[in-house]
């Protein structure tokens, strides 16, 4: 009993900070607060996802040496596999953090390959107080 008393305390706790919180982009003060604009933020990987036909589903089959090499050839920087995730995409890490402009071509060359359904940057979000 104690610990849904807590639970639902804290739950009403955030609601309470999360609807006090001004979101991103708002006016505070009579001025918009600044945002981050996502093309200047550096990335470093990379989630593609592969047609139902390629066969590439599964982790393994993904991170194999010959495919990962086949994927890095297309890209024009190689490419390391980091972990499979929910949906049947795949993240891949690029070899350093790259301006996005940069990564939207790696993109475009890997999601011009037969086998891929899409390919697009993975973007690190962080949140911020304004």
């Amino acid at each position: 009993m104690r610990t849904v008393i807590f639970a639902t305390g804290l739950f009403s706790l955030l609601l309470v900070v999360c609807a006090c919180s001004e979101p991103p982009g708002s006016l505070k003060g009579g001025k918009r607060a600044p945002t981050a604009k996502i093309e200047a933020l550096p990335v470093n990987q990379i989630i593609v996802k592969y047609k139902s036909s390629a066969n590439l589903a599964s982790a393994a089959a993904a991170g194999d040496s010959a495919h990962m090499k086949r994927l890095s050839d297309a890209a024009g920087v190689p490419l390391v596999y980091l972990r499979s995730m929910s949906g049947e995409a795949h993240v891949l890490r690029l070899p350093r953090s790259m301006e996005i402009n940069r990564v939207l071509e790696i993109c475009a060359r890997i999601a011009a390959m037969s086998d891929v359904e899409y390919a697009e940057p993975d973007y690190v979000m962080h949140a911020t107080d304004n």
